[in-house]
């Protein structure tokens, strides 16, 4: 679990550092050091050029953290012009020399067949090799492939293993309570807009806190303390943010203060400070400090330790459902800490905190479905929780940064980031790689990929094998799309029954053009049996799911009304020929009986829909006047 809490106060030793004059760097110190001023500068706007230069010069002394930076920006273009060439020989330089964040890339550059053929059982010797360096991002795409299988025999274990680690440093992020705010990520095939809308909203929030507004201040200093949303953090910034709002009696602007100073972030660390600000909004019921400063009792830090008092504010602060207060509680129940050791309260406590978004509580679920406390041991169980936890932690910044570089029209950077995060078993990233290679792939953007101008079937290929992957895990839309790619053969050879068995797992979605497309495979006889009275049902059901298609469901019907009068039973259709078209000069007409039916119906059809919309007019005028 994370942090323990102790039921008493213990002894803690630290080691004695003895002051030293600074002594010198060894070499491969100093190479690493240079290395990372290097990077920073390279990461600055104003210094880019300078810190590129520095890295191309570290890079020729054989520095193999700024190999492995050059190598990365070469192939994405970050920053340069892509070179693949460049890119992969400085990636295999920098991981002979061990450099984990190389082999990692190197493993993707495989996956992918950029610069490289694709080699999938290299790309998996490079990820193990990334791993084993404690790599969180090889370790994270290891997961997700054991986990679904994909080029690995499925194996949970090892997906528990793997994630459980990434998952574990995600949690513990977050219980520093500062951990980066990522906004969720715009699909592209919905939605792009709702970046200019959180533009919007944080423009909003920006105006009302300059104009005065407390809770507008508490909103904008906890961005610049945490960052995200397009925010950078700034932690003085932030401070003046929330003294401003305590300044007028709000009690998220005090608990915030305490907060700053509790883990100094942009002021001088002062447990006692803390202490005072937590007790000020805590006094005054505030559900947040009460679990602060419980936890300031739990551990002794500017108090003496008191489990009872820790546990009533817990207590307090649960009893509003705050997401802290929950988790503390939880804690207490699961180590026995003032209460009696209870699993099965904790799992509640847990539960709640969840459901409120805790990532920590989250990973604690985990824990005890992995060991299965209180719980149903499952490893499936446990590794669903573990990947949600690591996809709210850090790499969801991957996704943010590829959005922003699809808005400013590096569409190649943005496809790098959205394929890494999509290996990496991001269902979102899967969704939109498999959405930029099904309308954005070009001749010209892939040549860049390959090394040689690929075709378009290549480009869907791409994406049918992205869909898939989101497909596995339950998008409505990727299921709809792979119906499509296998009804008419787009990435892989056609299947009507493959196409019919992914809409219809779409349309149990409530996807309205899955739901439509399964009524038009009845009505044909393709991939399903031909079942006029089931298409009949899928049409009428598709207007439920979607009022907008009322038209479409409409003359689908009236189509479908055609077809079964045309493919009546041959007992029907003599009796058609005997009583109707029983005149011998009928058949003497260029006309056929089945033509001049479809005609007559079609009229009749015509005539019923025109009648109805009149009756209906006629009630709603009678309506309107009485």
């Amino acid at each position: 679990m994370v942090h323990k809490p102790p039921a008493k106060k213990t002894a803690v030793f630290h080691p004695v550092i003895l002051a030293q004059e600074a002594s010198p760097l060894s070499p491969p110190h100093q190479l690493a050091h240079d290395t990372e001023a290097a990077w920073n500068a390279a990461n600055d706007p104003e210094r880019a050029s300078e810190g590129l230069a520095a890295l191309e010069k570290l890079a020729q002394l054989g520095s193999p953290d700024a190999q492995a930076a050059l190598g990365k920006m070469y192939a994405s273009g970050e920053q340069v012009e892509v070179d693949l060439e460049k890119g992969v020989s400085l990636l295999q330089d920098a991981a002979s020399q061990g450099n984990a964040a190389a082999q990692r890339e190197l493993a993707f550059l495989y996956e992918t067949g950029r610069g490289v053929p694709v080699n999938k059982p290299m790309a998996l010797i490079y990820y193990e090799f990334a791993a084993r360096g404690g790599d969180l991002e090889a370790k994270t795409t290891l997961g997700y492939k054991y986990f679904v299988g994909d080029g690995v025999q499925q194996n949970c274990d090892k997906a528990s293993h793997y994630y459980r680690t990434v998952a574990q440093s995600v949690a513990e992020e977050a219980m520093s309570g500062i951990a980066r705010l990522f906004a969720e990520s715009p699909r592209l095939m919905q939605d792009e807009d709702a970046s200019h809308e959180e533009d919007d909203v944080i423009q909003y929030w920006q105006y009302s806190a300059d104009a005065g507004d407390a809770s507008a201040q508490v909103t904008m200093g906890t961005l610049h303390l945490r960052g995200g949303f397009g925010v950078k953090q700034n932690p003085d910034l932030a401070h003046q943010y929330f003294e401003q709002a305590a300044a007028q009696g709000n009690l998220g602007g005090v608990t915030n203060l305490g907060l700053m100073y509790a883990k100094g972030y942009g002021v001088s660390q002062d447990n006692n400070t803390a202490v005072r600000y937590y007790r000020q909004a805590a006094d005054k019921g505030y559900a947040h400090a009460q679990a602060l400063l419980g936890h300031m009792y739990m551990q002794g830090y500017g108090v003496k330790v008191d489990v009872d008092e820790a546990v009533r504010l817990f207590t307090l602060s649960a009893e509003q459902r705050h997401t802290d207060g929950l988790l503390h509680l939880g804690n207490c129940h699961f180590y026995g800490a003032g209460l009696q050791q209870d699993y099965a309260k904790a799992v509640q406590c847990y539960m709640a905190a969840t459901h409120g978004g805790d990532l920590v509580a989250q990973f604690n679920l985990a824990q005890m479905h992995r060991l299965g406390l209180a719980l149903t041991r499952s490893c499936s169980a446990a590794v669903t929780l573990y990947k949600r936890v690591v996809e709210r932690g850090r790499f969801a910044g991957m996704l943010n940064d590829a959005h922003t570089k699809y808005q400013a029209g590096d569409t190649l950077g943005a496809l790098y980031l959205y394929e890494k995060a999509a290996e990496m078993g991001f269902e979102l990233a899967q969704s939109n790689a498999a959405w930029f290679y099904d309308t954005h792939a070009t001749s010209d953007q892939h040549e860049h990929e390959s090394g040689s101008p690929s075709t378009w079937s290549s480009g869907q290929i791409k994406a049918f094998e992205y869909y898939r992957k989101a497909a596995e895990q339950q998008n409505p839309t990727a299921h709809l799309k792979m119906g499509d790619y296998y009804y008419y053969g787009v990435g892989t050879s056609v299947d009507h029954s493959k196409a019919a068995a992914f809409y219809r797992v779409a349309s149990d979605m409530r996807s309205a053009q899955a739901t439509f497309n399964l009524g038009y495979m009845h009505e044909r006889g393709e991939g399903l049996p031909q079942d006029f009275h089931l298409a009949k049902r899928y049409y009428d059901l598709t207007v439920s799911y979607d009022p907008d298609a009322y038209v479409a469901s409409l003359l689908a019907l009236g189509a479908l009304a055609i077809r079964y009068a045309y493919t009546a039973p041959a007992q029907a259709r003599e009796l058609v020929s005997q009583y109707i078209l029983k005149e011998p000069r009928m058949a003497d007409l260029p006309l056929s009986w089945d033509l001049l039916l479809i005609l007559v119906l079609s009229n009749l059809l015509f005539l019923l829909i025109t009648i109805r919309h009149l009756t209906l007019r006629r009630l709603r005028l009678q309506q309107q006047q009485q």
